[in-house]
């Protein structure tokens, strides 16, 4: 973090005495979760400290050139309390060393050996090894714009689709829900964008590089391992709407849909339809299915504003609650594999993650501002089949640069995809709730400068 503060303060400098304009932005947080549970091993606090700083620099264009930027972002973080990778290895002791018959003179070895002997190699998400544990750059980027084309190069995020949280459009799928204030992934590419008075043509290809250069440099890997994405979007924007149409593909899949959005009737409800076809060939049995999301929000004039969002998705490549596959959303921290010299078996989850296993979801937003600078809020994402539910609610206070939050994330329901039956949260006897009960408690403040 010093090293970066020295950065900053160097650039500040030879900005101050060149042509070369610049600006700092981002923002300091701090988010405590606090962990209703019975466990005693296992904190029942998470504490997070978050520095996220942006540098541009602009050089001016001249007569008749072009306009280039470079923004560069840092990512601090510090945590403490629930360490959610280790905290797991407590649990799973007992359950391993359970498995492991006692040697001939009735010894069973300790769990640091057991680690050692099935090369289980762990780092907590708390601790700090080396640099790279505190001080990531998620954006590192340099735009090149010119009066009828502007290009984009390095590492930036993809944020495609009208919809709330499920974006059919998407070609990176993130799910943000359950973690709204989450930063969008940056992934390293080439985005290239041109139009005209009402229309504009994207078209951006990437590749996931989580661990930079050593990615393609391992041993381990190959490039046509690494996710990729690329996609092509034309938008024609018109009085009181705005239609997009995309074709686009990924390691695992392809798609082409269209995303408008608008506002019609003199009220101004916002309405917005986002749908696809999708054609999976990393998978086999490969298989073709539609995506969509329908919704609509509207304000009302009640205290000092009320603001309704409803939304009805749709994801083909589900399932019926019956067939629900589990395990390729088992939602455990680390992968283990089967440990031969002690005869460890550990059940192994589904080679395609899943986000979602069901295929019909509702959403709804509901905030009611009774001060200019305080709002209720509260969010619920809804199974419509299994009737399984994820509330969010809030109390909100935000002046200028200042934000406050403290709010509820509580699973309820019948049992189904967020309320899964014992059967299905638990591995080698582990019950998964433990790592992520259903009621957890959230504060979060956030300074931006």
């Amino acid at each position: 973090m010093v090293f970066f503060v020295f950065i900053l303060f160097i650039l500040n400098t030879v900005l101050a005495q060149s042509n070369i304009s610049g600006n700092q932005r981002g923002y300091i947080e701090n988010r405590f979760w606090y962990y209703p549970q019975n466990q005693s091993t296992i904190a029942s606090y998470k504490n997070t400290v978050r520095w996220r700083p942006t540098l541009s620099i602009e050089k001016e264009p001249s007569n008749g050139g072009y306009q280039l930027q470079w923004t560069i972002t840092g990512n601090v973080l510090l945590q403490q309390g629930r360490d959610v990778i280790l905290d797991t290895l407590d649990i799973l002791e007992p359950h391993i060393l359970e498995q492991i018959p006692p040697d001939f003179n009735g010894q069973k070895p300790s769990f640091d050996d057991v680690l050692l002997d099935c090369n289980w190699t762990f780092y907590g998400e708390n601790e700090i090894e080396h640099i790279g544990d505190v001080l990531t750059f998620p954006r590192l980027f340099m735009d090149i714009n010119t009066e009828k084309l502007d290009i984009r190069i390095g590492k930036q995020s993809i944020n495609w689709g009208s919809s709330l949280f499920f974006n059919p459009t998407d070609i990176l799928f993130q799910y943000l829900i359950a973690e709204p204030w989450q930063e969008r992934q940056g992934l390293e590419g080439v985005r290239l964008q041109f139009g005209g008075k009402n229309w504009l043509l994207t078209t951006i290809a990437t590749v996931d590089l989580p661990y930079g250069l050593e990615d393609i440099n391992s041993n381990n890997k190959n490039s046509q391992e690494l996710p990729w994405y690329t996609g092509l979007r034309w938008t024609q924007n018109r009085k009181r709407n705005k239609v997009s149409m995309i074709l686009g593909a990924n390691h695992d899949l392809t798609l082409a849909g269209i995303d408008i959005k608008g506002d019609f009737t003199s009220r101004d409800i916002g309405y917005w339809i986002e749908g696809s076809w999708k054609y999976e060939h990393a998978f086999e049995p490969h298989d073709s299915f539609f995506q969509y999301s329908i919704g609509f929000d509207n304000s009302f004039d009640i205290g000092q504003g009320v603001r309704i969002a409803l939304q009805l998705s749709h994801d083909g490549s589900g399932e019926e609650p019956l067939f629900y596959d589990w395990s390729s959303r088992r939602d455990f921290p680390i992968e283990l594999q089967d440990c031969e010299m002690y005869h460890v078996r550990i059940p192994q989850s589904s080679s395609q993650k899943r986000v979602l296993l069901g295929r019909w979801y509702g959403l709804g937003l509901l905030e009611f501002r009774f001060h200019h600078n305080w709002r209720l809020q509260t969010s619920l994402f809804t199974n419509l089949i299994d009737l399984s539910a994820l509330a969010f609610p809030a109390l909100i206070y935000e002046q200028a640069h200042f934000l406050f939050f403290t709010g509820v994330q509580s699973r309820f329901g019948r049992e189904g995809e967020f309320m899964p039956p014992f059967s299905q949260r638990n591995i080698m006897g582990v019950d998964l709730q433990m790592l992520y009960p259903s009621t957890q408690f959230l504060m979060w403040i956030r300074w931006n400068y």
